[in-house]
């Protein structure tokens, strides 16, 4: 199948997983954080890049892409297809938050 044709159907181009689609996008409220434990590897990977200002992954892997975020969304505009960002950056820092570990939580 091709990109455009994925695309039409409401598959994101990166992959025709429910995570990486806006097709019939949830609130992020609607996912439970996923234990860290259990976290899938690329999570992993994206966490450990992560900056006290990172909400979770989500915000991580938009901070990181930078530029080339902003390249994609110009693309997909002018294809006429919304890119769904937020909806994936805000549904992945639902899924996997960072949360202050002892050591690194504020005192009061």
């Amino acid at each position: 199948m091709s990109m455009r044709e994925n695309m039409d159907a409401g598959r994101c181009p990166l992959g025709g997983t429910q995570l990486f689609s806006n097709a019939g996008a949830l609130p992020a409220a609607t996912f439970s954080a996923v234990a860290a434990e259990q976290w899938p590897a690329w999570a992993n990977l994206v966490a450990a890049r992560a900056t006290p200002a990172d909400i979770g992954v989500g915000s991580t892997i938009e901070r990181e892409l930078g530029r080339v975020g902003v390249a994609f969304k110009a693309v997909l505009a002018t294809l006429g297809v919304p890119c769904g960002c937020a909806d994936r950056r805000d549904e992945w820092n639902a899924l996997y938050p960072y949360t202050p570990t002892p050591a690194s939580a504020p005192t009061p």
